[in-house]
């Protein structure tokens, strides 16, 4: 028996999805902990909670994270030097967040990564005259991702007393550098500082010893490494953009 076509019909709205990131930092350290954030929405609504966030960099995902109910997610992930076999390298990197429930991408953001840096045995004299010459020496280096501290040869690293400046140094193909001009004009007790600013990719680090004037009594002594990073991070943050 035969039987004549027919159609039914029902209408149906389907609601925009939107996806955001809020912007990173310009750039970050291995071993600095990074916030993702934004909004998850439908047709300006939020959508949540429960939603799941995926962040990627590159088309590698790297963290995840849940919406609260008005949409709005925060994921923290902290840079390591790899994850899985991927390894991290120092560089610039785009990240987005998906959603995968609608197959949704957020607009993309890009954030410079850089390996960890110090300034190693920084040196100079207990004591020196008001306006003598003395030397002030040191490495500066950068942590590879096997783990070993490297030179880092063609930078800058510059000399400070209680916040005036000495002058620059440049750094030696293995890190060494080696003011030999320095001078401290009036006597008194001074904070001798080594400074290096940083590129986009390299963070910055600050090392200080102390430094005596002629007649003054009082001893400081170098500071300890373990340090530094509190002084990077109090006084400079780890890098300078």
């Amino acid at each position: 028996m035969p039987y004549q076509p027919k159609f039914a019909t029902k209408s149906i709205t389907v609601k925009a999805v939107t996806l955001t990131l809020d912007p990173l930092p310009n750039a970050a350290a291995v071993g600095q902990t990074i916030i993702f954030s934004g909004f998850l929405t439908t047709d300006g609504v939020g959508w949540g909670p429960g939603q799941t966030i995926d962040i990627y960099a590159g088309m590698k995902k790297i963290a995840s994270g849940m919406t609260q109910a008005n949409g709005y997610y925060e994921v923290s992930w902290t840079i390591p030097f790899k994850f899985d076999t991927y390894v991290f390298p120092c560089a610039s990197h785009t990240f987005q967040a998906y959603h995968a429930a609608s197959g949704t991408w957020s607009n993309a953001r890009s954030m410079q990564v850089a390996f960890p840096v110090r300034i190693r045995d920084f040196w100079a004299p207990d004591t020196v005259r008001a306006g003598d010459l003395f030397t002030a020496n040191g490495f500066l280096e950068f942590q590879d991702v096997d783990g070993a501290w490297k030179g880092i040869g063609g930078a800058t690293v510059n000399i400070y007393y209680d916040g005036n400046l000495i002058g620059p140094v440049t750094t030696q193909s293995n890190g060494y550098f080696e003011k030999t001009d320095c001078k401290i004009p009036t006597a008194g007790t001074y904070t001798l500082k080594a400074d290096y600013a940083g590129t986009i990719k390299t963070a910055a680090v600050t090392a200080v010893a102390g430094v005596l004037g002629e007649g003054a009594s009082t001893l400081l002594a170098i500071a300890p490494f373990a340090l530094l990073g509190l002084a990077v991070a109090r006084e400079r943050g780890w890098l300078r953009i």
